[in-house]
């Protein structure tokens, strides 16, 4: 027969009164202890009965197949023949947590470890730039290219030319487009002036460059001319 554990309680389930075990959380259990204002450690047999716990620290609907009342999770005892017990009742809702399923888990692993291979891939060819540029709408004007990509564009225009370079820019190949090149090209010519004639040809600018250094060759009048039609 089971018997209330609390001081100046003789309840039992003999009278039909209900017992409920201390907590095995410790620190859930330390609560119910000081609450009692009783200096034991409980034991695996010790219970405190009904009466000690207040009505919304039982479960509204759940009960126990024997129609018995069950206790909230993190329901406290206050109810003792002593004032003021040190822990209050809990008010607030307890969530219960459920455990996440494992099929969500390995769904989200194969998910990142095929995202983490594709980004390798993309790395393998293009520069982070690149990358970035591949999340920014079509043709948005928000894509700062490095000036390694600049080259690189270059280069590839001068291979495939002006069509094959619309045509990569267009299926969504990330590379600027021609008025940043000039502008690239434009800013090269009159900060560093260390760009030569081949790398205008190739660009199409439509003017003739000479082939000597813009330094020693070039007048203040030809730098006009030549800034002219850059712009």
């Amino acid at each position: 027969m089971g018997v209330c554990s609390a001081p100046h309680c003789s309840n039992s389930s003999y009278i039909g009164k209900q017992l409920f075990r201390f907590p095995k959380d410790p620190e859930r259990k330390k609560k119910w202890v000081v609450n009692c204002q009783r200096d034991f450690e409980p034991t695996p047999h010790s219970r405190l009965c009904q009466d000690h716990f207040e009505l919304s620290q039982f479960e509204e609907i759940a009960k126990s197949s024997a129609g018995r009342k069950k206790l909230k999770p993190n329901a406290i005892p206050t109810l003792f023949c002593v004032r003021n017990p040190p822990y209050p009742a809990v008010t607030t809702p307890y969530i219960r947590l459920t455990p996440l399923k494992d099929e969500p888990v390995r769904v989200m692993k194969k998910r990142l470890y095929r995202l983490s291979r594709i980004e390798m891939g993309l790395q393998s060819f293009l520069y982070e730039d690149q990358i970035r540029a591949l999340s920014l709408p079509k043709r948005s004007r928000r894509a700062v290219w490095s000036p390694e990509t600049i080259l690189e564009a270059r280069n590839i225009r001068s291979i495939v030319g002006t069509k094959g370079y619309d045509y990569l820019r267009e299926i969504g190949y990330p590379l600027p487009s021609y008025r940043t090149l000039c502008n690239r090209v434009e800013t090269k010519l009159m900060v560093t002036t260390d760009i030569n004639c081949g790398d205008l040809d190739e660009l199409h600018l439509g003017f003739m460059a000479s082939c000597e250094s813009p330094i020693e060759k070039v007048g203040d009048h030809d730098e006009e001319e030549l800034i002219g039609v850059l712009s």
